[in-house]
């Protein structure tokens, strides 16, 4: 998972680019993003509809890239008392897929918040300023860049592989952080490489509930999250699979949308290199083509049936609600 830090501003006449250096002389650079408005959300996603217009009416820094593996590690060893007393923090060197300018992954939305608090607080930048997740209306802001697409450089897969690493051309892993196209802001890998954590708790009514032309704020108080619907792609997945894994193997009509969003999550798992979903993928095409779930993949269902469930109660629990990732496409845990 990336981090990408954000920094409040309030002030004017303040430069376009702010490099900061972390101990060790490796620079975080951000650039600044212009207060503006835009249309937020994507048609036929029920937790991204309606678009609507959302005013972004202060500038903010954006990292220029997501945050890399060096990177993470220099400001990790400043803040690691604290690190180690988050249950399943890996400490200064999380990531799968090693590389100094690789992004990080594998770090939580806490592990992130930790770090940046440290940086807030560390001397090293202008003094008032506050580092943060950035808001998920910030991020989609400052990837759009003006753009209504798709994705920002376009609507087709062309479009998409310029920009970013994805499952059509990452080969299974990440790539070191701006080695694509940067966006009309001036950032990189905004698509594709890494999921970034947002600012903000997942609430599947938040768009619903938006008024036109709403000044940003972020959901960082899960008290305004409702919690009374869940993720309708995942309850219809979670619900085809409990069928097939007590041995209903008839793919019925209402089945057919889920199969297909199900056969998408097992490939991205797959093009990720995770190997124990290519019987997911093999399955899903088999009962595509010939209309039944094959009898040898009812324990498939069995062991990713909580998977999809455990996504479906996240966004319902209170205690611990989901938090909003962006852009990536890695989903190793």
């Amino acid at each position: 998972m990336s981090f990408t830090d954000c920094h409040a501003l309030s002030q004017t006449d303040i430069p376009s680019d702010l490099v900061v250096p972390l101990p060790g002389a490796i620079p975080l650079e951000f650039r600044l993003i212009p207060a503006g408005s835009f249309l937020m959300g994507q048609r036929g996603q029920p937790d991204e509809e309606p678009v609507h217009r959302v005013t972004i009416d202060q500038p903010f820094y954006l990292g220029i890239y997501p945050l890399t593996q060096s990177q993470y590690r220099a400001l990790a060893k400043e803040c690691l008392p604290d690190l180690q007393k988050i249950e399943g923090n890996l400490g200064i060197d999380p990531s799968h897929f090693k590389g100094e300018d690789r992004p990080v992954e594998q770090i939580s939305w806490d592990d992130a918040n930790c770090v940046a608090a440290w940086l807030s607080r560390s001397g090293l930048l202008p003094a008032g300023w506050k580092a943060t997740l950035p808001s998920e209306a910030q991020w989609e802001y400052a990837c759009r860049a003006g753009t209504q697409t798709q994705y920002w450089s376009g609507d087709l897969e062309a479009d998409l592989k310029r920009v970013g690493w994805f499952g059509g051309n990452a080969e299974g892993e990440t790539h070191p952080v701006g080695e694509k196209d940067h966006n009309p802001f001036g950032l990189f890998d905004m698509h594709g490489n890494v999921q970034e954590w947002c600012l903000d708790y997942y609430d599947p009514r938040r768009y619903r509930k938006m008024v036109e032309g709403e000044i940003a704020t972020d959901l960082s108080d899960s008290a305004k999250v409702e919690f009374d619907e869940a993720d309708p792609t995942l309850v219809s997945i979670a619900e085809m699979l409990r069928r097939f894994a007590v041995g209903d193997f008839t793919v019925r009509e209402v089945d057919r949308s889920a199969l297909e969003a199900y056969r998408g999550y097992a490939e991205t798992f797959t093009a990720n290199g995770n190997k124990q979903w290519e019987t997911d993928v093999q399955a899903c095409k088999a009962a595509q083509q010939i209309g039944i779930w094959p009898t040898s993949a009812q324990g498939v269902a069995q062991g990713t049936l909580p998977v999809f469930q455990n996504s479906i109660e996240a966004t319902a629990n209170r205690e611990d609600p989901a938090r909003v990732l962006r852009g990536g496409s890695w989903f190793f845990t």
